[in-house]
């Protein structure tokens, strides 16, 4: 694809032509009520979070445990959903605009509700919840529902 035909509008209109094209399947993007889970921050958490500075990391150790240095804290909710993919979509609801040092001793494939009893100690809350979500929508016009 040209550079110029590479924003995230024109590749989503170029693959919603190729399933139209080649496979016959009707595309759209719909809000829907969706399963998800939310990031939130208690109050001081950002303070208690803090980066105090050094080369930022991001890495798990032997898969043993999380552990963030000066990193945003997209590089936690990254983690959480490369661990736990079928869970559903992470959603960052904490607030926090600068890095964080954060270290966790649960294994990243640890379930959902251990890694948030792990979070609570740093003042963060991971909670399932529903939200209204924008998803792809592929129909086959051929099947009628």
């Amino acid at each position: 694809v040209p550079t110029w035909k590479s924003s995230t509008m024109d590749l989503q209109k170029i693959m919603q032509n190729d399933l139209k094209n080649y496979f016959g399947y009707d595309v759209k993007v719909v809000e829907k009520l969706a399963p998800c889970w939310i990031l939130r921050a208690d109050p001081g958490a950002e303070i208690r979070l803090k980066t105090r500075g050094g080369t930022p990391s991001f890495l798990t150790r032997k898969r043993t445990d999380i552990n963030f240095v000066n990193a945003p804290i997209k590089a936690l909710i990254i983690q959480l959903y490369i661990s736990h993919y079928y869970d559903g979509p992470f959603i960052d609801e904490t607030g926090i605009t600068g890095n964080i040092d954060i270290h966790i001793e649960v294994f990243p494939d640890d379930s959902l509700d251990k890694i948030a009893l792990a979070l609570k100690e740093w003042g963060l809350i991971l909670f399932k919840s529903m939200r209204k979500l924008k998803v792809i929508e592929i129909s086959d016009p051929k099947i009628k529902m």
